[in-house]
Parts: structure tokens; C-alpha cells; sequence
């Protein structure tokens, strides 16, 4: 799905950090020079969620606050999806476990007509936000709600690849929905208890979030709307 603000270097930062996170391995230093989007397709031993179509469940929905863009500070919010169709190995505590793929994407929070999260949300629940829901609707509605997404692997000229999920829907009807393997995990401002429990990558972005403006503060992602539909997600 395209991003409303490009493949900003934050953004292609904010990817390698995520990779290294879920490979347990340290996050280098990165220079602006450097450009680094996902992993190297060369030199490199980091494993991708493989393309193609996947069940998912979301399992952290995290309020990054303003972060750098290039059209300026954008309010960002951050999913993270596991795929419990593919597993990987890792290590916790000294022993090699199996355990779901992970993957992550963000948007800029808004819900106008032309927006790359509401394109999302709408695909993800098959259904169009009614004007009411429009008028604020809660993120948090979609930790914990599973899904179908459809990952690929695109390569830039410098030979980096990375993956990227290009469509989200909901699950077939009448499949059984997957319970999630890992904690769920949700942060904002007014929900903190998780904070200590997320990566320390997407900790330090929002500790190093901009400080918003008074016109910023009037913004807000989160109105729980009363709409209601087993046939629904969220």
C-alpha cells in the first residue's frame, strides 16, 4: 500500500530497526547516506515473512505521537502483525524456541477520504466507516483481531530488500479465528501500562517524539463509535 508520505529515511530506519528486533540481533549505527529500508539480500542471513498471503493477528497498536515526515510532523500510529501460518526460530532465555513471523507497518492517523489508513481499516473490516464512525473512531479496536495479509518483497536499486504488506482483509467467513501467540500490547498516552513492554526500538521513537502544538493537541485518534456487526472485525 502507498504511503502517503514516501519511504522517508525515519521510515526505512524505522523498518531495519524492526527486522533487528525480531532477529535478536543489534541495531547498527545508520548514516543518512546509508538509506538501509529492510535487510540485504546480500550479506545478510535475515529472514522475511515470506510473500504472499498469510493469516495475521495484531498484536501491538502503539501511538508514536508526531515523528518527522516529509511534509513535516505527522502523527503516527504503529501495527504489528504475527503470522501463526509461518514459524521461525528464536531464542528466549537461553533456549531456541518456535514461534510466529512478525510484521510491522505505520500510517499517519487520519481518517480523511483519501487517507492510507482509512483505505486500510475499510479493507481490513469489508466495510466502509459509516459518517458517524468517522467522526472518531477507537484504534485500539483492532489489537487482538485477526486477519489476512498480502506480503511482498520488493528490492531497491541499491539491492536492499524489505516486506511490505500490501493489502489487508478480513478472514474468510467461517474460519476459526487463531489465538494469538504472543501478549497483546497496546500504548498511548492514556493507556501506558504496556509501555515498558514493548521493543525498545519503538520505545526510544516515542520517547523521541516531537512535543505537539496547541493546534496538534486538538487532533484525537481515539472515539469509540456504537456501531456493532458480528459479520464486522472492529
Amino acid at each position: 500500500m502507498e504511503r502517503e508520505d514516501g519511504l522517508q529515511a525515519w521510515h526505512q530506519e524505522l523498518l531495519l530497526e524492526e527486522l533487528y528486533h525480531l532477529t535478536g540481533t543489534t541495531v547498527p549505527t545508520l548514516k543518512d547516506e546509508d538509506m538501509p529500508i529492510m535487510a540485504k539480500e546480500k550479506g545478510g542471513d535475515f529472514k522475511l515473512l515470506s510473500a504472499g498471503t498469510h493469516i495475521a493477528i495484531c498484536n501491538i497498536v502503539a501511538d508514536m505521537g508526531l515523528q518527522p515526515s516529509g511534509y513535516g510532523p505527522k502523527h503516527k500510529v504503529y501495527f504489528r502483525f504475527e503470522t501463526p501460518d509461518e514459524l521461525t526460530e528464536f531464542e528466549r532465555d537461553g533456549k531456541k524456541q518456535m514461534g510466529p513471523m512478525s510484521i510491522g507497518t505505520y500510517f499517519t492517523v487520519s481518517l480523511s477520504k483519501k487517507a492510507s489508513l482509512r483505505e486500510f481499516l475499510e479493507s481490513w473490516r469489508g466495510r466502509q466507516f459509516s459518517k458517524e464512525e468517522l467522526n472518531g473512531f477507537d484504534l485500539m479496536n483492532v489489537l487482538g483481531v485477526a486477519c489476512q495479509i498480502n506480503v511482498v518483497h520488493e528490492t531497491a536499486d541499491n539491492g536492499n530488500t524489505y516486506a511490505n504488506i500490501k493489502a489487508i482483509m478480513p478472514l474468510p467467513k467461517g474460519m476459526q479465528k487463531p489465538a494469538p501467540a504472543n501478549p497483546l500490547m497496546k500504548y498511548s498516552p492514556d493507556e501506558p501500562k504496556d509501555y515498558e513492554r514493548l521493543p525498545e526500538w519503538l520505545r526510544k521513537k516515542i520517547d523521541e517524539q516531537i512535543s505537539p502544538t496547541p493546534e496538534d493537541k486538538q487532533s484525537s485518534s481515539s472515539t469509540n463509535s456504537d456501531f456493532s456487526d458480528d459479520d464486522i472485525p472492529f
